[in-house]
């Protein structure tokens, strides 16, 4: 089907103007390359720091939680860290809670945290972050034994150890 076109100045006429156009939009996802081998290596795996959860709590009432999810959020960190436990009994199993945990810190960071503005609150963007939790999984599926509790788990208990803010501060002046 040929269509013509007429172009003159600023005016164009024609089969093919403007609403005419069928537009698609296409999502272009990448899945996080597959592990292996943990590539970080840590020392003792120290559990929890935070254990009367001060840090998480604060952390999540800034970042305007509810006290239903902050509750949830409480037993997820437990679960996480009874499994925590067991993993650290060996190197390999620090190093590979160590790269989920440097993974999952590091899409966030780069996918929510970058974008927001300060005051602005990562809750809003929890519905996401969950669906990063399945990528996550998957990442590691053939090398340790994690699901998506696991991953939400070892994100408030990152909370707890202070590598991750759920509301955005301003910049302090004194770098």
């Amino acid at each position: 089907m040929a269509t013509k076109i007429d172009q003159s100045n600023s005016s164009v006429r024609g089969d093919q103007v403007a609403g005419d156009k069928n537009i698609i939009n296409i999502e272009i996802t990448k899945e996080l390359a597959p592990a292996i081998d943990p590539i970080r290596i840590y020392g003792t795996g120290a559990i929890d720091e935070d254990t009367d959860n001060t840090i998480l709590l604060r952390k999540l009432k800034d970042g305007e939680f509810n006290k239903n999810s902050i509750d949830m959020a409480i037993r997820c960190k437990a679960e996480y860290l009874k499994t925590q436990i067991e993993y650290n009994k060996t190197e390999e199993g620090r190093g590979f809670l160590k790269d989920i945990q440097q993974n999952l810190l590091t899409i966030i960071n780069t996918k929510y945290i970058s974008q927001m503005n300060e005051g602005e609150t990562l809750k809003t963007s929890l519905t996401d972050i969950a669906d990063e939790f399945t990528r996550v999984v998957n990442k590691y599926r053939d090398v340790i034994h994690i699901d998506e509790s696991f991953v939400e788990g070892m994100l408030y208990m990152a909370t707890s150890e202070c590598a991750l803010n759920w509301k955005i501060e301003g910049e302090d002046d004194e770098i």
